[in-house]
C-alpha cells in the first residue's frame, strides 16, 4: 500500500511540475485563443527581460517551440516542452524530482542568474 502511496504521490508531482511550467507559458496567451502567438511570446520576453530577468536568443527559442512551423505555440507544443524540461530535471529517470534534484536545478537557475 505505502509504494502505491508514493508512486501516485510521485506521478502527481510530476503532472503538477509539467502543469506549472506549461501554466505559466500560457499566461502569455493574453487573448484567451488557447494557443500563444509570436506577438504574444515576444511581449512576454520583452516583459521578462524589463524586469531583470533574460530575454536570451528568443528568435532561435521560437524557432525550437514553434515544432510545427504554424507562427503559434500550442497546448501540445507546451506539453511537450514541459515533458522534455521535466526529464531533463529527472536525473535517475525514476519519474519524479527528488528534493536534491529541484536544488540542482535551482542551483543551476542562479548561476545563470549571477553569471550574466
Amino acid at each position: 500500500m505505502r509504494v502505491v502511496l508514493i508512486a501516485a504521490l510521485a506521478l502527481a508531482a510530476s503532472q503538477a511540475a509539467a502543469a506549472g511550467a506549461g501554466g505559466r507559458l500560457m499566461a502569455a496567451d493574453v487573448n484567451g485563443d488557447g494557443k500563444i502567438s509570436k506577438a504574444e511570446f515576444d511581449a512576454m520576453v520583452a516583459a521578462r527581460a524589463a524586469s531583470g530577468g533574460s530575454g536570451g536568443d528568443h528568435a532561435a527559442m521560437w524557432s525550437r517551440l514553434d515544432a510545427d512551423g504554424d507562427g503559434f505555440l500550442s497546448k501540445a507544443e507546451i506539453a511537450k516542452l514541459a515533458e522534455r524540461r521535466f526529464s531533463r530535471l529527472d536525473a535517475n529517470h525514476d519519474g519524479a524530482l527528488s528534493s536534491d534534484e529541484l536544488q540542482a536545478m535551482r542551483l543551476a537557475r542562479q548561476g545563470r542568474v549571477g553569471g550574466q
